[in-house]
């Protein structure tokens, strides 16, 4: 709705950046020339990965092109914060009603019973499944990075209350690469922060990195307790689980061992033609889905699969592109207000993807082309509010409404 919004808002305003633009071209060139490649091959999954690799990047074009005001970024930071409250309440809801703690008049399941979801208790640790977690792989590193360098102390509180519940329902998921991932993003914003020009800026916000760091040890520690009060929690087999999704080839765990056969089954098919692939819509020997045999969890393995090595190469130029003009921006305090979360999340949304094949989604998809968005918006814009100090002040009023 929101992006909607900006559109009909904006119908004469389309404009994108000349290297957007070839961003852009480059990537449906190559999805066309690979969608070519799996219908001469007449693989199943090639017309219906036209919407995926042609469609929705081109629609995500079209609205990259009408965004011409800081305001779009302003609303759209509110919804992410708002979900980041949203998701973690109804997953803390969710388990509390079916652990009988909420009285059964006042608990009411929002999700159709077809939805995979549920609550699994087991010994030392548990684990609950709500479909929308999956944003957390963005959410949880963007609202972590705001708490980070946010300077007003109240919008540091808002972060820090939504950071520990954030902690709280990823140590509940149980799903091993939500936590694996949510750790890895300290690091990621610590690599980011290096990465910054300005040596002022730099140690300033290294200094209330070191200190928020200290704060985020004592949320966990209190999102443990909390929950070790209600359920019997054990971190050595929460270790333990992490340490089996970790050995691939000697894990008795039955979705480490499906990524493991899936693995070798598409390696082989890559290897029959390393170059340019199989195709996109190709299947391997293996097949995890009946509704779409083209579809695997290993993203960048099917990917490698179906469109070699040419094609991977491609697409992992595009995706370095996109993080190098990001960290470019990261000039100020206003665009690494905004682009530093941004950031952050989309490479924890990118390595969450090494395991499954959310960037196959259009509901995910989104998660690319934010920091796209920003990008294009800072080419168009910078000299009227990035470069020009007598607008400077303006843009900062607005970037912080």
């Amino acid at each position: 709705m929101l992006f909607l919004t900006v559109l009909f808002k904006n119908l004469n305003a389309f404009r994108t950046s000349a290297n957007v633009l070839m961003l852009w071209l480059i990537s449906l060139s190559i999805g066309s020339f690979f969608i070519f490649v799996g219908i001469i091959n007449s693989n199943p999954g090639a017309v219906s990965s036209i919407t995926v690799i042609l469609l929705w990047p081109l629609l995500y074009l079209i609205i990259t092109g009408f965004i011409c005001e800081i305001t779009f970024f302003n609303l759209i930071n509110k919804v992410f914060i708002f979900s980041s409250f949203l998701i973690p309440a109804y997953g803390l809801y969710y388990l509390l009603g079916n652990a009988r703690v909420i009285p059964s008049n006042l608990f009411v399941n929002v999700f159709p019973e077809d939805i995979m979801q549920g609550i699994g208790l087991y010994e030392g640790y548990i684990e609950v499944s709500i479909p929308n977690f999956s944003s957390l792989f963005f959410l949880g590193p963007f609202i972590l990075t705001n708490f980070l360098i946010e300077r007003n102390k109240k919008k540091k509180f808002l972060y820090g209350i939504l950071l520990l519940f954030i902690t709280i329902i990823v140590l509940l998921s149980g799903r091993r690469t939500l936590l694996l991932i949510f750790a890895l993003s300290f690091l990621i914003v610590f690599i980011f922060i290096l990465n910054i020009k300005d040596r002022y800026l730099k140690k300033q916000l290294m200094v209330n990195y070191i200190k928020n760091i200290a704060l985020g040890i004592i949320f966990i520690v209190i999102s443990y307790f909390l929950i070790a009060r209600f359920y019997d929690i054990d971190l050595s087999v929460i270790v333990e689980n992490l340490e089996k999704a970790l050995s691939f080839g000697s894990s008795t765990d039955p979705s480490t061992i499906a990524r493991y056969e899936q693995f070798f089954a598409l390696i082989d098919g890559f290897s029959e033609n390393p170059l340019f692939g199989q195709g996109f819509g190709a299947v391997a020997s293996v097949i995890r889905s009946e509704e779409q045999p083209w579809a695997y969890e290993l993203f960048y393995v099917a990917l490698l699969f179906h469109a070699g090595i040419i094609g991977f190469f491609v697409y992992a130029l595009l995706t370095f592109w996109i993080i190098w003009q990001g960290i470019k921006i990261l000039k100020n305090y206003i665009n690494i207000k905004y682009m530093l979360p941004y950031l952050t999340g989309t490479i924890s949304f990118l390595l969450a993807s090494a395991s499954n094949p959310y960037l196959t989604k259009f509901d995910y998809m989104w998660i690319i082309f934010i920091p796209i968005m920003y990008i294009n918006y800072y080419f168009l814009y910078k000299k009227r509010y990035f470069e020009d100090g007598e607008n400077l002040n303006v843009y900062t009023k607005y970037s912080n409404s």
